[in-house]
Formats: structure tokens, C-alpha cells, sequence
């Protein structure tokens, strides 16, 4: 049986190793079709004939009835062949075939036909429908944004369905049944809620700015089985029958009117599929532009005149007309550059102070500081002040945003935010190893400046007792996905209003599927926790496979590995049990493999060994003495194996090389400091 395993696995490590270097190799004597698909027929046994889309011709099988997930497997003796709609399906079918062959005759038949064999709204067939898009819409909504949302709910109906439904502008002759996009600004939406009724033929969906579009996507998402779970990886349920009832009503306004994580979503279409206001869309009147975002180090450019690492003197006189005038300067050259697009993303201003906590101590910056308690009074006062004359030249309400940042958390005790001002409150240097508030979190473990997460609770609070326009900068960990419920939801209590997420730094640990659980909860962050507990254990499976309790076992393991420290932030590599890691060698290394051999695809083996390469340094790091150094010989071997596989991670997953492979070298050699970030 272990022999067997074995084999699986290192058919799934050939398939990773080969399928990403294999563009133009030369097909060999696997008999497989092209060179694409050649990679895969090397995990076949000899003489196997493996194609996939247009060159499945070749072999006399028409693929084009399938869906993009469709494949044929079949085997009779030596006769062995797989054919495949896509690249990615002909993936999952080698591996399939990979687990399941014995010996002997199989015949397998995957995603024949639509993925959804039948869609009705209000019982009637979606073939008899109709997409009906207004032309017309009010200041600061887009008829490209509603074009587009028409456009594409035709194509993800098709994709799941089969059945192409038109797109009309304004109305739609001939047809009793319609979906209709609606724009409608006065049932008090906001840039992002929606309305979706039926009646007994057909269907509206209302917004303003971007609801429309949202909306679309959650009939995506509620009534048609899709899951968004990466720009090449949108997954469909299967289903006999899809149907949204007469008389439905659902009406959702997030909390949050803003939601973005950095960087930005893989594509402008999973960002707002995602139904966040990422970079890549702001920008954009397709996808409806964004609303008031989180700020940015500004001063430096609004300033020019001031040093960069410098802040400047918040009191005096000629920086404040240097920086109205800039700005004014600004927005005159966004009028010119996008005409028409009446958006607030257009007129916000990122006026956050820069990169350094050293304020000016001058006579009367510190009078200010006296009054207000802290500097963060200096930056309110600033940007009131910015905002109100700005103000004064444009008729469209322009918005300042200011920083609650190094050395200006603290809310002032005296001047209030104007309501054009939006705070951007920073998470950093918080805690990963505790919940917001949690008693247990101790300030002698983190940066310079202290804040643990109870300082971090109690300052948000009271920022939003003076405000209603606090956005988080959150820089905060969501590898433990748990903790990432618990910690937007008590930010959602506190007040916030917007919530950006600084995502590059844990991608090293459960990425994609922690990114996919923060746009879940940006939309709704209070929601119960039995719905979130679904959605992740949902999101375990697809984004994981049948590996997916694997997957969790070693999370868990991690997770105790990084509580039995002391509190840390943004980086767990210093602090992480390395002992406790390398006592659990095995299991790890067991659990690991074992995930790896259930991968239906290429694509959920990245995600398992992105986050096994995180476990991996660590076993392999605290073991390094005990098994390498002064280990058997079989040890050694072992360790070398492990140990290699780690470096071919990384340069697989990362599309570089830390430096030569050299077992000698401690792990923490190899992979220096600024090269190991990047896992």
C-alpha cells in the first residue's frame, strides 16, 4: 500500500514539476498529442495517449459538448488514453486516473453538458429571458458599469447553462420575461447595496454606483453554484435544476463603504466579484469606480517642498497654501483626465503623514500638542483646515484622507474630524497571536511603540465615537482564519466604516483561501458565526480537495507551534517553535504528502505546498541538528530529501532560487531573511 501511495505521489510531483516548464518540449513516446499535454502523459504509463481541446480531434473524440471541466478516461489493458476539454481538466483527469487505476478496464466520463442542466426565474425557463440594461443614469453611476454587469451575467449564465440569453439596452421587444439592471439612487443603497425582487415573470436588480453589479454576483453566487476563488479557478456546482422563486426580495447594504486588500485581486473581474474596491477597479467607470478609499503616505507629494523623511510643520502658514494649492492643482487635472466621471474616488485626496513618527516640536506645534494630547490633533486640525478651503473651489464635496498612524494613533481630545475627512487607522505592530481586546496580549513582545491589541481596540473606539469615516489599514495576519472572524467583527462593533487588508503577508500560509475569507467578511463582517463556519469549511474543500483535512491537521499544528510564544507581529519567523515543529517531523511530512496525493489539479498542489514550505523551514530548521548533523545516515538522507523539496518549493512557487542547494547550510542560511519574506 505505501509502495502504491508512493507511486501517486511522485506521478502528482512530476505532473507539478513538468506542467510548468513544459511549453515547448517535444512529445515523447506516451504517444500524447501535443507537447502541452505531454507533461501529463509522462505521469501515464508508457504507450498512453493523453490531449486535451481542439488536438482531441486527432484521436476522433469531440470535446466541444463538454463543459470546461469535462474529461474521458478510459483504459482497457495497455490501452490507455485521456482526453480533456482544458489544460486544467485534463490536469485533474490524470491525477483521477492516477489514484483510481488498478489494472484492468476503466471508464470514466466527467462534466458532459452544462454544469447547470436547468435555470428558471419564477418558473419559467431562462431561455425565455431577456438582460435589459438602462442607458440613462444618474450623476455618479455609469452606463458602462451597467453594460458590463449585463454583458457578463450573459456570459456566466452561458458558462454554467449553455443557454445564451440577450442583452437589450433600455427595453426589450418581444420578450414577456425580463432581468432588469435598475439604477435607482433613492432607496438609500449607498455605492454598493442592491435589491433583488421577482415578481411572477421577472426580475430586477437595483443599485446605484456598483449595487447592480454586486447583486448580479450574488445571484451568481446564491442561485447558480459559482465560488470566485481565484482569476483561473472559478469553480460551478453541478445541478439538475437552479431556480429563483416568484415573490424573492433580498435587499444588502454592507457596513463597510469601503473594501480593498493590497495588493490587488489577481483581475479587475475577481476584484469585483469579490465585491471589493481594489486598485486595479478604482478607476475604472466599467466596473462603477470605487467609493472614498483608504489613505496613503501624502504629505511628500501634496508638500514638495519638505523632505520626505521630514514631517512638516502643521502650524505654519505657507505649507498649508503650498498644499491647497497642489491639490487644487490635482483634482483640476482629474476633471481634464476623466471627464464625466463624477466619482468619489476621483475626488479623494490620500493627505496621510509619511513613513517616520517625527513630528515638529516647534513653540506652536507643541501648543497644539498640549491642547489636543498627542499629534494626532496636529493632522486633524491640518486636514480640516485643507479640507475646508479646498472645499471652497469645487462644487462636488471633496474628500481629505488623514492617517491614525506612527506616533498619531490616539484619537485628539479637543477637534473632531470634519465629515469630509476620512481616517485611516493603521493596525501596525498589532498582535497576530491574539484577538483584538484579548487580555492575554502583552506589550513587552512587540515593536516600539507597544501598541497591543487592547491599546489597538480601545483607540479604534474612540476614533469612531468622533467619526463615522474610519477605514482600517489592517496589517494584521488572516492565515488564522478564525482569529480573522473574530477580530473584523469586534472592528464592525467598534465602528469602523472601511477595512483595506495588507495581504502579501501571509500569503506565505493559506493565501488565497484566507484573501477569498476577507472579502467574505468585508461585505458582511457580523455575520453568525455558523455561517462563517460554513463558508470556511466550504472554502477548505475548494480551494484544498479531499486534502482539505489534511490541511486543517497541519494548521492546527502550526497554530499551537506559534501560540506557544509570546505575542508577535507581522512576522512569526522569529518566534515561531521550531522545537515543537520538529518533534511533530513525521506527522507533518506524512500529512503533507498525503494532501499533495489527493490534488485534483495543479492549482490546489500550489496552495498546499505554498503553505507546506511554511512548515517545512520550521520542522526543518528546529531538526536540523538532531537529524542532519548528528542524525543516521538514514536521517541525513531523509532530512536531504525534505530539505531539497523545500528548496524546489520555493524556486517552483516563487520562480527564483535563494542561492545554490547545500544541505550543509543551516535553513536559515539558505533562505536569508529578505529571500525567505517572500514564502
Amino acid at each position: 500500500m505505501k509502495r502504491f501511495f508512493t507511486s501517486i505521489l511522485a506521478a502528482f510531483l512530476l505532473i507539478s514539476t513538468l506542467a510548468s516548464c513544459s511549453a515547448n518540449t517535444a512529445p515523447d513516446e506516451s504517444g500524447a498529442a501535443s507537447s502541452s499535454a505531454s507533461a501529463y502523459a509522462a505521469a501515464l504509463p508508457a504507450g498512453a495517449v493523453a490531449a486535451y481541446g481542439d488536438e482531441t480531434a486527432e484521436y476522433g473524440v469531440d470535446m466541444s459538448a463538454f463543459c470546461d471541466d469535462g474529461y474521458i478516461i478510459r483504459a482497457a489493458g495497455d490501452d490507455i488514453s485521456v482526453f480533456a476539454k482544458t489544460e486544467k481538466a485534463l490536469d485533474t483527469a490524470v491525477r483521477r486516473f492516477s489514484r483510481e487505476y488498478t489494472g484492468g478496464e476503466l471508464y470514466i466520463v466527467n462534466g458532459e453538458g452544462p454544469k447547470v442542466k436547468q435555470f428558471e426565474i419564477c418558473g419559467t425557463d431562462i431561455s425565455e429571458f431577456a438582460i435589459v440594461y438602462p442607458t440613462s443614469t444618474p450623476y455618479g453611476c455609469f452606463e458602462e458599469n451597467y453594460k458590463y454587469t449585463a454583458e457578463r451575467f450573459q456570459y456566466y449564465i452561458e458558462s454554467a447553462t449553455g443557454v445564451t440569453v440577450p442583452v437589450f439596452a433600455d427595453r426589450a421587444p418581444g420578450f414577456e420575461h425580463t432581468v432588469t439592471l435598475v439604477c435607482d439612487t433613492s432607496l438609500g443603497l449607498g455605492g454598493s447595496g442592491f435589491e433583488i425582487r421577482t415578481d411572477n415573470a421577472s426580475m430586477t436588480v437595483t443599485g446605484e454606483t456598483r449595487g447592480a453589479m454586486y447583486g448580479m454576483f450574488e445571484v451568481l453566487e446564491r442561485y447558480l453554484g459559482f465560488r470566485f476563488l481565484a482569476a483561473d479557478n472559478i469553480y460551478i456546482y453541478e445541478a439538475e435544476l437552479c431556480e429563483i422563486p416568484a415573490d424573492t426580495y433580498i435587499r444588502q447594504v454592507p457596513q463597510f463603504f469601503h473594501r480593498s486588500e493590497y495588493p490587488s485581486s489577481e483581475t479587475e473581474e475577481l476584484s469585483v466579484a469579490r465585491r471589493l474596491h481594489n486598485g486595479n477597479v478604482c478607476q475604472n467607470p466599467t466596473y462603477g469606480g470605487a467609493s472614498i478609499n483608504e489613505t496613503m503616505h501624502g504629505y511628500h507629494e501634496y508638500i514638495p517642498s519638505n523632505p520626505w523623511f521630514v514631517q512638516p510643520c502643521l502650524t505654519d502658514p505657507g505649507i498649508l497654501e503650498e498644499c491647497v494649492e497642489n491639490i487644487i492643482a490635482h483634482l483640476r487635472y482629474v476633471e481634464q483626465t476623466y471627464p464625466g466621471f463624477e466619482n468619489e474616488i476621483t475626488r479623494a485626496i490620500r493627505l496621510g503623514h509619511d513613513d517616520q513618527n517625527g513630528f515638529c516640536t516647534c513653540k506652536n506645534c507643541m501648543l497644539v500638542f498640549k491642547e489636543e494630547g498627542n499629534f494626532s490633533g496636529l493632522n486633524v486640525r491640518f486636514c480640516n483646515a485643507v479640507c475646508e478651503e479646498v472645499n471652497a473651489v469645487f462644487d462636488e464635496e471633496i474628500y481629505i484622507g488623514m492617517f491614525a498612524y506612527w506616533g498619531a494613533v490616539n484619537p485628539p481630545k479637543k477637534t473632531a474630524p470634519l465629515p469630509n475627512v476620512v481616517v485611516t487607522y493603521c493596525m501596525y505592530q498589532m498582535c497576530w497571536n491574539h484577538v483584538l481586546g484579548e487580555s492575554e496580549c502583552d506589550a513587552s513582545h512587540i515593536g516600539y511603540d507597544k501598541l497591543t491589541n487592547i491599546v489597538h481596540l480601545d483607540n479604534l473606539r474612540r476614533w469612531c465615537e468622533i467619526t463615522d469615516k474610519v477605514i482600517i489599514y489592517w496589517y494584521g495576519s488572516s492565515a488564522n482564519c478564525h482569529n480573522l472572524y473574530e477580530n473584523m467583527k469586534l472592528m464592525a462593533e467598534a465602528g469602523a466604516q472601511g477595512m483595506m487588508t495588507y495581504s502579501t503577508l501571509e500569503k506565505r500560509e493559506l493565501g488565497m483561501l484566507s484573501d477569498y475569507l476577507f472579502s467574505k467578511l468585508a461585505w458582511n463582517p457580523t455575520m453568525p458565526e455558523e455561517e462563517y463556519e460554513a463558508i470556511y469549511r466550504e472554502a477548505m474543500r475548494l480551494y484544498y480537495g479531499e486534502g482539505a483535512d489534511y490541511i486543517e491537521h497541519l494548521w492546527d499544528i502550526y497554530d499551537v507551534a506559534l501560540t506557544r510564544t509570546v505575542c508577535f507581529s507581522q512576522s512569526a519567523r522569529d518566534t515561531t517553535d521550531f522545537d515543537y515543529l520538529a518533534s511533530r517531523y513525521d506527522e507533518i511530512v506524512s500529512s503533507v504528502e498525503k494532501a499533495i496525493s489527493l490534488a485534483e489539479n495543479s492549482k490546489q498542489q500550489s496552495e498546499i505546498e505554498e503553505f507546506a514550505a511554511v512548515l517545512y523551514f520550521g520542522m526543518l530548521s528546529g531538526s536540523y541538528e538532531e537529524r542532519y548533523v548528528n542524525g543516521t545516515e538514514e536521517e541525513k538522507q531523509d532530512f536531504t530529501e525534505k530539505y531539497k523539496q523545500l528548496y524546489d518549493w520555493y524556486r517552483l512557487e516563487f520562480g527564483t532560487k535563494p542561492s545554490a542547494f547545500d544541505p550543509d547550510l543551516h535553513p536559515f542560511t539558505l533562505f536569508n531573511v529578505g529571500e525567505w519574506e517572500k514564502v
